[in-house]
This record gives structure tokens, sequence and C-alpha cells, in this order.
């Protein structure tokens, strides 16, 4: 959170750090440029208890930056994006392989199968995945997991699935351990998925975010087993209350969405193009 901050203190013409003041004003415009970015508020609210934790006599210095915070709060809608189906999901994957960027299909891919949250994904390095000798299933180190930073613990998932496999033995062949699957970032990665929404002309006010991929598969994931506890290990929830009412509110949401007969055609169009790529691969 803080070297976002600072990245954005390097490219403006201002130095925020000389005393409390200007540093509550530099937070605040930074909270600003979050929300004309269209980022998420939590980012700002982040730096500010960044700078209180390693800085603790700051504590109380950011008046101006809470208020930006508290009208965020008010201004903002309580809506949850929309939980992603399988064929809309696939589509996501073909519409960006027609954009030339196989590597995000398959972070989509892994983030599907493996139900991982957005950070979990973009943040995935070529040696984090280690599979068997016959490349029929690989372990999936997640060292950045939500979870596993709150409990100090190391998260991982079983990807079982050949045709992603194949895919990302072909897509990591030749690179080093450290380098990541995704070189967009975080920014990109948001960036790539909002353009690829615009592209399929979903229906019109539902929210469509990258976190859609996590609540479709969650979903999709108890429709197949029928097994809630199932549903909570495989998405590595806490506890299966949380789980529960979160899967109970997808179900009802997918099962609201109705699209058009244009935009049906073109999810089945490129479901089919990116279920050919994958499938070519085994």
């Amino acid at each position: 959170a803080l070297q976002r901050f600072f990245v954005f203190e390097d490219s403006s013409t201002s130095f925020y750090s000389r005393s409390t003041l200007d540093l509550d004003e530099g937070v605040a415009a930074f909270i600003e440029c979050l929300w004309h970015e269209g980022e998420p508020r939590y980012w700002g609210e982040d730096v500010i208890s960044g700078l209180t934790k390693f800085v603790p006599g700051l504590k109380g210095c950011f008046n101006l930056s809470w208020s930006l915070i508290t009208a965020w709060q008010k201004n903002e809608l309580p809506q949850r994006c929309v939980p992603l189906d399988v064929r809309t999901f696939k589509a996501y994957c073909g519409v960006a392989l027609h954009l030339g960027e196989p590597e995000f299909a398959l972070l989509l891919a892994l983030g599907y199968h493996g139900l991982l949250r957005t950070a979990e994904m973009y943040n995935i390095n070529i040696g984090d995945m280690e599979m068997d000798i016959g490349g029929s299933t690989g372990v999936l180190t997640l060292p950045h997991s939500k979870s596993g930073t709150r409990y100090n613990i190391v998260e991982s998932v079983v990807i079982d699935d050949c045709s992603i496999l194949a895919r990302w033995r072909e897509l990591t062949a030749g690179r080093m351990p450290g380098d990541s699957i995704y070189v967009g970032g975080a920014r990109g990665f948001r960036k790539l998925f909002d353009k690829i929404t615009n592209m399929l002309k979903l229906p019109s006010g539902l929210l469509y975010k990258p976190y859609s991929i996590r609540r479709g598969a969650a979903t999709t994931f108890f429709r197949i087993f029928g097994s809630m506890s199932k549903t909570c290990v495989r998405g590595r929830w806490n506890n299966e209350r949380s789980c529960r009412i979160y899967i109970n509110e997808a179900v009802q949401t997918m099962a609201n969405i109705r699209f058009s007969g244009a935009c049906t055609e073109e999810l089945e169009h490129w479901s089919t193009s990116a279920e050919t790529w994958f499938c070519s691969s085994v």
C-alpha cells in the first residue's frame, strides 16, 4: 500500500513528507486520484493504516484523508460484483486470446479452477507451480494469499486440469522461476479485465470485476459437488458459515441474470474459441 503511495508521490510535483500537514494533504490527493481512476477505496485506507503502523506518531494526523474516505463510503453504492458462470468465464479467456494475451487467459483459468482471489492471480510467478512427473497434477503455492499473510502460513491449491497445466508448460518454458506470469501488474490486470468486459457488451447495470472470477468459480464448484464443506476447503474460507452466505447470494444473483440474444451469441463464440485453445494443448 505504501509503495503505491510513494510511486504517486514520485510522479507529482510536490514532496509530501516535509510535515504532517503536507503528508495529510498528499494522502488526500492520492485518495482523490484513486476515486477518479476507479481504484478500490481500501487502497487509500491501507495507506493511512500503513503510515501509522510504521510511524506511530502519525496517528491522528490524517483528518483530511479520513474525511475523504468517509465521503467515499457515503457515495459508493454497496454493490457486489457479479459472479461469472462457466460460459462467461470462458468468453473472457477467448477475448483475451484474441487480444494476444494468452498469459492473462491462463491466469483467469487458474483463478476459476482454483477459486483464487484477484491478487493471488496477478501475483503468480513461474516458480509457484510444482508438477508431478507425469504433468497431470500441479500444486500452486500462493505466497501472497489473504489468509496466508494474516496467519503467517503459506497456502496452496491443487491444479488437476490437464489442459491448464499443458498451457502452463507451454507459456512458461524457458522462463525464470522468479518471473511473473503476467507482467502488467495489478493495474494492467484490472484494466484488461475491464476492456474485455466492454468488448463482450454484458448487461448494463451489472458490476463485472476481477473478483467475479472467484465468486463465479465458488458457485460453480458448489453446484458440481453439492458440498459446502468441500467448497469451503477449496476456497480457503475460515468457516463454513461465511462460505454459505457467500454462495447463497451468488447463486441467487446468477439465477437472475438475463443475456440478450446478441450477447449470448458473443459469449458462445468466444467461449468456443477458448475451449479450442485449451483443448488443443492436451
